[in-house]
C-alpha cells in the first residue's frame, strides 16, 4: 500500500468530541451552580436558626439586669443590698452599680472581679453606661489577643434617677461553649461579632482558630437588646450529602470520559474506512496495472505474429524488388526520360521504408538476451554517428562522453541510432544535435537533444508505446525498441523538452563495473 499518512484525529472526531465536552462543561455548570445555590440556602436558613438561639441566650442577661435593677429600686439604690444579692457570680462576671455625680460615673457596689466602690469610671466602661436606657443597652465588644469582654447596661425608669446597672463578663473566645453548644452549631462553624464593624477586634465568640472562616460562608443579625450583634457561618460538612455535593464534578468526569470514549469510537471506525477507501484504490490501482499489462501483452503478442508474418512473407519479395528496380534504373541509363526517373524513386524510397518497418518489427520482438559488457559511450557513440550521418544543415555537437557503461553493444548500437535519427527527423531545417553522458551515484546518463519544435506535454507519456506516431510516415516502433531495450538493461527512458525547446531524450543505464572493451 502507499505510505500511510500521519494519524491525526480527523475533523469529525474532534468536532463531535468538542461539542461532547462543551455539553458536559455546560452541565457541570448548571448542576454546580443548583448544588451551591441548595448549600447557599441550607446554609443560610442554619446560620438564620443559630442567631436566633444566641441572640435568646445573649439576651438572658437582660433578665439578670432586671433582676438586679428591680433590687436596686426596691433598696432605693442601697449598695449593700445590691452587693448581697449579687453575691455568688462567677469572678469573669462582673455586676455594678453606677451612679452619675456630674459628669462622672462613680461605682457604688461592685460584685466581681476588677472594680471596687468609688472607682470613677472610663474607657468602654463609661461608654456603655452613658448610653444606658431603659431597654437593655449593648456596650463595645472587646477582644484583646486572648480574651473577649462584652458589656451591658440598664438604666432610664428601671431603676431610680441617677442609677444605673451594669454587667460586664469574660471569656475565651475559642474554648467558651456555652452559647454555640445547641442543636443549630452542630452543622456549623461561627463567628460572633459585638456591635460595629465585623472584625478581629470585635470578636465576641469563635468555633475556629483560623481567622476569618474559610469556605462559602453566611451572615446573620443577632438582636441584643436595642443593638445588632453579627453571627459569620460555615458549613462543617455539605448540608446536602457528600454525594450530592460531588455530583458535578463525577458528572464533568463521565461526561468528558464519554466524549473521549465517543471521539476514539469515531476515530477507529473513521480510520477503517479510510484504510477500506484505501485498499479498494490499492487494488484498483493493481487491476488497472494488471488490465494495461495484458492489453501491452496482447498488442506485443499481435505485434509479434505480424512480425514473423512480416519477415517470413514480405523480407525477401521486398528484397527483389529493390534489386530490381536497380536493374530497372540500370536497363533506363540511357533513355532520359525524367518522369519515369522520378517514379522509380519513389518506388525505390516507398519499398525500402516497407523494408524498414520490417525489419523494426523484427528488432522489436526479437527476443534475446542482453549481454552487457563495458563499452565505452564515447566510441559508440562516434560508431553511430559514422553509420548514421547527420543530414545537410544538422550539426552534432558531442559534449563530455568519456564514461564506460555496461550494456550489450548491438542493443545500444540500436538504442543510440533510433533516438538519433528521431532527433534528425524532428529538424527536416536545420538544426544541431547535442549528444552528452556522465555519470553519478551508480548510474550513467546520455541525452540527447535536438534545437526541433519539441515535444506536446500531452503526447510525452505515449511517445514509448508501440505503433504511436506523431509522423506522417512513422512506424510508432523505433522508440519503442528503445525504451525495450533500455528496460532490458533495468533502465529508464524519459523525453521531454530542453532549455533551448527541442525534444530531449535522457537515457539512465546501470554504472559499469569493469573495464570498457573498445
Amino acid at each position: 500500500m502507499s505510505a500511510s499518512r500521519p494519524l491525526r484525529p480527523s475533523w469529525l472526531t474532534m468536532s463531535v468530541t468538542l461539542i461532547l465536552a462543551v455539553v458536559t462543561l455546560v452541565g457541570f455548570a448548571l448542576t454546580e451552580r443548583n448544588t451551591n445555590q441548595q448549600e447557599e440556602a441550607l446554609l443560610q436558613t442554619n446560620t438564620n436558626q443559630a442567631a436566633d438561639f444566641a441572640s435568646q441566650s445573649l439576651n438572658a442577661v437582660g433578665t439578670l439586669l432586671s433582676s438586679a435593677a428591680a433590687t436596686v429600686t426596691s433598696t432605693n439604690g442601697s449598695p449593700s443590698a445590691f452587693t448581697h444579692a449579687e453575691a455568688g457570680l462567677p469572678l469573669t462576671i462582673a455586676t455594678l452599680l453606677v451612679k452619675r455625680t456630674g459628669a462622672a460615673y462613680v461605682v457604688t457596689a461592685a460584685s466581681g472581679k476588677g472594680f471596687h466602690p468609688g472607682q470613677v469610671l472610663g474607657g468602654a466602661v463609661l461608654s456603655t453606661v452613658q448610653g444606658a436606657r431603659s431597654k437593655l443597652t449593648t456596650g463595645p465588644v472587646t477582644f484583646n489577643g486572648k480574651l473577649s469582654t462584652a458589656r451591658f447596661a440598664l438604666g432610664g425608669s428601671t431603676v431610680p434617677a441617677g442609677l444605673i446597672v451594669y454587667e460586664q463578663f469574660t471569656l475565651n473566645p475559642f474554648t467558651s461553649v456555652s452559647l454555640t453548644s445547641g442543636k443549630p452549631f452542630e452543622h456549623l462553624r461561627i463567628t460572633l461579632y459585638g456591635p460595629g464593624p465585623v472584625t478581629t477586634h470585635n470578636l465576641l465568640i469563635s468555633t475556629s482558630s483560623s481567622l476569618p472562616l474559610r469556605g462559602p460562608s453566611a451572615r446573620a443579625s443577632v438582636a441584643v437588646g436595642s443593638s445588632e450583634w453579627t453571627l459569620v457561618a460555615v458549613a462543617r460538612h455539605p448540608f446536602i450529602g457528600g454525594f450530592a455535593k460531588s455530583s458535578p464534578l463525577i458528572l464533568l468526569i463521565l461526561g468528558l470520559f464519554m466524549a473521549l470514549i465517543i471521539g476514539i469510537a469515531i476515530e477507529i471506525l473513521a480510520r477503517r474506512r479510510h484504510y477500506a477507501e484505501a485498499l479498494v484504490e490499492e487494488r484498483t490501482r493493481e487491476l488497472k496495472a494488471t488490465q494495461a499489462s495484458l492489453v501491452h501483452q496482447e498488442r506485443v503478442s499481435a505485434v509479434g505474429e505480424m512480425a514473423t508474418v512480416i519477415g517470413h512473407e514480405l523480407r525477401n519479395p521486398l528484397g527483389a524488388a529493390i534489386n530490381l528496380l536497380f536493374l530497372a534504373r540500370s536497363g533506363l541509363a540511357s533513355h532520359d526520360v525524367p518522369e519515369v526517373d522520378d517514379y522509380l524513386n519513389r518506388a525505390e524510397k516507398e519499398t525500402i521504408r516497407a523494408a524498414s518497418l520490417c525489419e523494426d518489427l523484427t528488432a522489436y520482438m526479437r527476443e534475446r538476451e542482453s549481454v552487457p559488457v563495458p563499452l565505452d559511450l564515447a566510441a559508440v557513440v562516434a560508431e553511430v554517428l559514422e553509420s548514421t550521418p547527420p543530414p545537410d544543415g544538422i550539426e552534432v555537437v558531442t559534449g563530455d562522453l568519456g564514461v564506460v557503461v555496461e550494456a550489450d553493444r548491438a542493443q545500444l548500437v540500436q538504442i543510440l541510432t533510433n533516438v538519433i535519427i528521431n532527433a534528425y527527423q524532428a529538424m527536416p531545417d536545420g538544426g544541431s544535435l547535442r549528444l552528452e553522458g556522465n555519470q553519478s551515484h551508480g548510474i550513467v546518463q546520455i541525452t540527447v537533444e535536438d534545437s526541433g519544435a519539441g515535444i506536446d506535454p500531452g503526447n510525452a507519456e505515449h511517445l514509448l508505446d508501440p505503433f504511436y506516431t506523431t509522423k506522417v510516415t512513422g512506424s510508432g516502433l523505433g522508440l519503442a525498441i528503445v525504451k525495450r531495450f533500455t528496460e532490458s538493461h533495468e533502465g529508464t527512458v524519459s523525453i521531454d523538452n530542453g532549455p533551448g525547446g527541442g525534444a530531449r531524450v535522457t537515457i539512465r543505464l546501470p554504472q559499469p563495473t569493469a573495464k570498457a572493451t573498445p
